[in-house]
């Protein structure tokens, strides 16, 4: 028995190395995804097996019942997002990541790259304003960010309609009126291979392959190639209502 018990402990402690490599890992892909629910499951399966039957028995009770409410939640607690609120998080949220590495294909801890930059923290305002706004439907738009992974170019075409594009005209970013815009808006360049978002008062802010991580431009001053390019301009699409 107890040679099980440290088994069990043992389990536990590479399956929550396990969970934890997944989130620090930059890249964001299917096998991540699947290793990273694979970690869950087995983290609550062994605490479970852990625990005295009595206590296992109210643990799994307590599980089911706070996942049934969970689900029940988020398919049917819509409520109408505040925009101002949503926009202030998600905009916060992308300064955070000020100083990140830039890794191809990143949306983690470790690594972004120009889309996982935006993709990032809209999830993580989503589920912020999801529990301060008690809105379960942004806790699902968090999720189904989540789940299906979209390039610059997938956003820039409206992919599975999380984007939306404004019809704002101008040449590029430099020549913006920046009133045409709001703080929170994107802009995707016409190719499709880079974006970077609007942090207010002409800054933008991208996650830039040449520099090699997440900077802040002053679309007034600064040279960088990206704010010259031809460019197209979206916002979420729950804030574009």
């Amino acid at each position: 028995m107890k040679s099980n018990g440290k088994r069990l402990w043992l389990y536990l402690v590479l399956a929550v190395a396990v969970w934890i490599w997944t989130i620090w890992y930059p890249v964001h892909n299917r096998p991540i995804q699947m290793a990273t629910l694979t970690a869950i499951l087995a983290v609550i399966f062994i605490v479970a097996m852990i625990l005295p039957n009595r206590a296992r028995k109210f643990f799994m009770i307590g599980f089911v019942c706070l996942s049934a409410v969970f689900v029940i939640s988020i398919v049917i607690g819509d409520r109408e997002v505040d925009e101002a609120a949503f926009r202030n998080s998600f905009v916060d949220e992308l300064r955070k990541q000020v100083g990140k590495t830039y890794v191809w294909g990143g949306e983690g801890f470790a690594g972004v790259d120009c889309s996982g930059l935006p993709r990032r923290a809209f999830r993580i305002a989503c589920w912020k304003r999801g529990f301060l706004d008690l809105n379960p439907g942004l806790w699902r738009l968090a999720i189904q960010n989540w789940a299906f992974d979209a390039s610059a170019s997938a956003m820039k075409e409206e992919y599975r309609g999380e984007t939306r594009n404004l019809g704002v005209e101008a040449a590029s970013i430099s020549t913006l009126n920046s009133n045409k815009v709001a703080p929170g808006d994107l802009a995707v360049t016409e190719n499709g291979i880079h974006m970077l978002a609007y942090l207010g008062e002409n800054r933008w802010i991208q996650a830039d392959p040449g520099r090699g991580l997440v900077i802040i431009e002053d679309a007034r001053t600064s040279e960088n190639h990206w704010l010259n390019t031809p460019v197209e301009f979206l916002s979420w699409s729950i804030l574009a209502k």
